[in-house]
């Protein structure tokens, strides 16, 4: 019985509003109209449940710097998704690092890399 109610109330307490997920393929389309060149892409799976995601920014915005890119995966802990964000990042002509692509995958595979 008490198990049940701790439970219940860690439900109540760590509830998310499922709603926002429902505008990321909207969000996604909009970035990529917003952003000649950039791609964005969303990819769910059978039940139509969030799979993983992909932007990058168009290379073009990077043909002027030192052709220096750097790739880095976190994994990400959540009691909803617990995948892999994984990070492109380039180097400018000012030797500041730019990121230009991000993507949230499933697990750490070497086909996302």
């Amino acid at each position: 019985m008490l198990y049940r109610v701790k439970e219940a109330a860690l439900r109540e307490v760590f509830a998310e509003d499922e709603k926002p997920i429902e505008y990321l393929p909207w969000y996604l389309t909009a970035f990529s109209n917003r952003n000649r060149g950039a791609i964005a892409n969303l990819e769910q799976d059978e039940s139509g449940n969030f799979s993983r995601a992909l932007v990058a920014l168009d290379p073009a915005w990077f043909g002027g710097g030192q052709a220096i890119f750097g790739v880095d995966a976190a994994h990400m802990k959540h009691r909803l998704y617990n995948g892999v964000q994984i990070v492109l990042v380039a180097r400018d002509g000012n030797f500041q690092n730019r990121v230009a692509a991000v993507a949230l995958a499933p697990e750490d595979h070497a086909n996302y890399l």
